[in-house]
């Protein structure tokens, strides 16, 4: 059974990104994403139709990226906590597709190396 208290084990940066995520028939949303991980944020009414999967320890998430791509994952769970009216549910990716593994390092090669460089500057608008 996994543990529904934290042992978060990310040793990558993360990234606070509000990604979409379905599980199932369920719409809800990333709060961070990281390398080979992501928190997941479940209204807590929503929370009982996930809930054994949860406590199994194993997600079916398909994840959608700006641009319209989408990564479909399964999920380890590493953690479930409550945090007011949410469950936050922290999970391991694992991507055995080599385009989805190549997909999401883009992803977050891009989210790291915009961070490094800062802002792109805009290009000026004439009015």
């Amino acid at each position: 059974m996994t543990p529904l208290e934290s042992t978060e084990q990310r040793n990558e940066p993360r990234y606070q990104r509000l990604l979409p995520v379905r599980i199932g028939r369920l719409e809800l949303t990333t709060a961070n994403v990281s390398l080979h991980g992501l928190q997941i944020v479940c209204p807590i009414m929503r929370f009982e139709r996930i809930k054994a999967d949860v406590r199994r320890g194993e997600l079916a998430a398909e994840v959608s990226l700006p641009g319209g791509a989408t990564i479909a994952a399964p999920l380890s769970v590493r953690y479930c906590s409550q945090c007011g009216d949410e469950i936050l549910i922290g999970a391991q990716l694992t991507l055995a597709a080599p385009d989805m593994q190549a997909l999401w390092a883009a992803y977050i090669g891009d989210l790291s190396s915009s961070l490094r460089d800062g802002p792109k500057p805009r290009a000026p608008v004439f009015l």
